[in-house]
């Protein structure tokens, strides 16, 4: 009898470790995700789209960074992650153990921010881009700064 309940909760155990490896994995892919599109908007700012753009781009960029902060700051997020640790999770796969360290390493950047700070200083960030990216061009640094 003893036996047959350690399985089950064995099993229950499993269970649970595959939901919550999965959710993690889901919500990490979904952050690097949004984190290829900013650096690809990004990198078609510094190349390739016309200078008029800029302003419009910065707000799209700023609302990837906002949905960043979210999924990031979510309950959701902070409970998988949680639970994760309480079970010992992230020492069972050096990948997972990585991924988690990642999170971390952007949640505690962010974590003391306002969203609506956040959202305004990277927009911020990514309108100076183009200001740098014409300073570079006429060789005079000092309109950026």
């Amino acid at each position: 009898m003893l036996d047959v309940l350690l399985k089950g909760r064995e099993a229950l155990f499993m269970n649970n470790k595959n939901i919550y490896v999965k959710e993690f994995r889901e919500i990490n892919s979904r952050i690097n995700n949004l984190k290829q599109m900013r650096a690809l908007l990004n990198w078609d700012m510094m190349t390739t789209l016309p200078h008029k753009g800029q302003k419009e781009r910065a707000k799209v960029i700023s609302q990837i960074n906002s949905e960043i902060y979210m999924t990031l700051l979510s309950d959701n997020t902070k409970k998988i992650i949680n639970e994760m640790e309480q079970m010992d999770l992230f020492n069972i796969d050096d990948a997972l153990g990585f991924e988690l360290e990642g999170i971390k390493i952007d949640y505690n950047k962010i974590k003391d921010i306002p969203i609506q700070l956040y959202v305004e200083y990277t927009k911020l960030i990514a309108e100076t881009i183009g200001v740098w990216v014409e300073a570079k061009e006429k060789n005079e640094c000092k309109d950026f700064i």
